[in-house]
């Protein structure tokens, strides 16, 4: 087994049996915030990821209010607002950058509005370093899940590598091709005709865009600016797939 430097990620490959209470399959946010979530209330789980380092599937994610009091039950929200810039509104316009409203929000109802568009990388390490050292296990492919054959309430999951885990609790957080929902029998996902694009920009003399989530409009497409920091913006492109 073999530690990484923050001291929470474990590796396997001994091909042994592991027998844990809760086993999570998947190591992204919610795997991640669902293990934390337990580890604070007394309850001990590991997480199960396929790949050999975490992964944050993209580069930035936005938070709103009911995301930040998330990060206030981990002690990491005063973190990240010292990182990340309040965003207090949205400006709609149009393809031709005329504005058609502006929705402020710094004064809702319900307490502070908070809506900060932050690092997937930086938040996931972050919520890495609330679980216990060797919670999460790296290099855990999950092949096959099966119900044990001579204890009902145990369920049995086979890793590539030939480990086996049995648990009393499995919880599926493996994203869109999941294994734990092929499992349960769910239907797999369906499209629903959109595709988008997203990626981050960084100006290291600063930038001139408001301090707002700016939204363009286009009969097919939907074009967003979002700041982040003083020289981060976030920026996304919608638009609707005519092969749907």
């Amino acid at each position: 087994m073999a530690i990484s430097e923050n001291g929470h990620i474990a590796e396997t490959g001994n091909k042994m049996h592991h027998e844990e209470r809760i086993v999570i399959v998947g190591g992204g946010f919610g795997g991640l915030c669902f293990a934390a979530a337990l580890h604070k209330v007394g309850l001990k789980a590991v997480v199960l990821e396929q790949s050999d380092k975490l992964r944050p599937q993209g580069t930035t994610i936005a938070l709103w209010k009911n995301g930040m009091r998330i990060l206030e039950l981990f002690g990491l929200a005063d973190q990240f607002r010292s990182m990340y810039l309040n965003v207090p509104g949205v400006e709609h316009l149009n393809q031709y950058g005329r504005r058609l409203a502006i929705l402020d929000y710094s004064h809702c109802e319900g307490g502070p509005h908070e809506m900060r568009c932050v690092e997937r990388k930086v938040l996931l390490e972050a919520i890495a370093g609330q679980v216990p050292q060797g919670t999460i296990r790296l290099n855990s492919r999950v092949t096959n899940i099966k119900k044990s054959e001579t204890s009902p309430n145990v369920t049995n999951l086979e890793l590539q590598d030939g480990s086996t885990y049995s648990a009393k609790v499995v919880v599926g957080f493996d994203g869109v091709n999941s294994i734990v929902g092929s499992w349960l029998g769910l239907e797999k996902p369906k499209s629903v005709g959109q595709l988008e694009v997203r990626g981050m920009a960084e100006f290291h003399n600063g930038y001139n865009f408001p301090k707002l989530l700016r939204l363009f409009y286009g009969r097919t497409v939907r074009i967003g600016i979002l700041p982040m920091t003083a020289t981060k913006v976030y920026w996304f492109v919608i638009w609707n797939d005519s092969s749907e």
